[in-house]
C-alpha cells in the first residue's frame, strides 16, 4: 500500500485490519471471510510527485518482491486551476499521469504472476475524460477541457498503449471510473465551499462502493485488454483513446517530459 503520508498509511492499515476482524468475527462462517495478518499489509512511502521518491520505492519493491500480480494506480489529484512547474508540465499531469506511467515502467521487471497468469494493471481514470481533447502534438500533453480531465483522459490512453506495448510480457492493462467518490481528492479544489461540498456528499459513494469496479476488474476471469471500466463493465471511451497514433504520441511524449521533471528535480 503506496502512501504519500505514512502516518495517515499506517491508520488506514489498523483500521483495515480492525475491519477485517470485526467483520470475520460478527459471521465466521461466511465465505466473505477473510484472514489477514498485520504483516501482510504492508504500508511504503510514494510521492508521485517527485521522480526520486517513485525511484527509490520501486527499487524497494523490485529488491523485495518476486513478482507483482496486481498493479493499481490509484492515486489522483484535483487542484483550483493550472498549476505549472519550472519546465512547464502542469501538476494534475505529472501527478495523475506521469507518476503512474514512470512507476508502472520502473516496475516492469516485477510485473508477472506465479500462475503463468497475465499481470494486471489497473488505472484510475474518471468519467470526465469525456470532457477532454488532447492537442496530438502538444509536447506537454496539454488540450482543451480542464487539466484533470485531460490527466484522466491520459489514463485511458495509458492502459490502451501498455496493452499494445507489453502484451506478450504477459501484462495486461485497463482503465476503470470508479464513480464520484467520497474521498479527499478534492482537498485542494474549490469542492471546499460549502454548498457545494455537502451536494457531493449526498450524490457520491462511499470508499467501499466506489472499490467495486477497481476489485471487479482485479479478480474477473475475462479482462478485456485496454478496455475502459465503469459499473464492473467494459464501456465505451473518449474516441480520442482509440487512436493509436495519438496514444503513441502520448507514450513517446511521457518519456521525453520525465527525462525533464527529473533533470528539474536534480537542480
Amino acid at each position: 500500500m503506496a502512501c504519500r503520508d505514512l502516518e495517515k498509511g499506517k491508520s488506514a492499515k489498523e483500521e483495515i485490519l480492525s475491519r477485517l476482524c470485526t467483520e470475520n468475527s460478527s459471521n465466521p462462517s461466511s465465505v466473505h471471510s477473510v484472514e489477514m495478518k498485520p504483516d501482510q499489509l504492508v504500508c511504503e512511502e510514494l510521492d508521485l510527485e517527485s521522480p526520486k521518491s517513485i525511484r527509490q520505492f520501486a527499487g524497494r519493491i523490485i529488491s523485495r518482491e518476486k513478482s507483482v500480480s496486481i498493479l493499481i494506480n490509484n492515486a489522483g489529484a484535483s487542484l483550483s486551476g493550472k498549476s505549472y512547474d519550472g519546465v512547464g508540465i502542469e501538476k494534475h499531469i505529472k501527478v495523475n499521469h506521469l507518476g503512474h506511467f514512470l512507476l508502472t515502467k520502473l516496475l516492469k521487471p516485477c510485473l508477472r504472476t506465479s500462475d503463468g497468469e497475465f499481470c494486471r494493471i489497473i488505472i484510475l481514470s474518471s468519467l470526465s475524460h469525456w470532457f477532454a481533447r488532447l492537442d496530438p502534438k502538444s509536447a506537454y500533453l496539454s488540450g482543451i477541457g480542464s487539466a484533470y480531465a485531460i490527466s484522466k483522459l491520459l489514463n485511458v490512453m495509458h492502459a490502451r498503449e501498455i496493452c499494445k506495448r507489453w502484451s506478450t510480457d504477459g501484462i495486461v492493462a485497463v482503465s476503470v471510473h470508479p464513480g464520484l467518490v467520497r474521498t479527499s481528492i478534492f482537498r485542494s479544489s474549490k469542492l471546499r465551499h460549502f454548498l457545494v461540498y455537502y451536494l457531493v456528499r449526498w450524490l457520491s459513494r462511499t470508499c467501499r462502493e466506489g472499490a467495486q469496479t477497481t476489485i471487479f476488474c482485479a479478480l474477473v476471469e475475462n479482462l478485456i485488454p485496454g478496455a475502459y471500466y465503469s459499473e464492473c463493465q467494459p464501456r465505451s471511451c473518449n474516441s480520442q483513446a482509440l487512436n493509436d497514433e495519438v496514444c503513441d504520441h502520448v507514450w513517446k511524449t511521457s518519456e521525453a517530459l520525465i527525462k525533464k521533471w527529473e533533470s528539474l528535480e536534480e537542480k
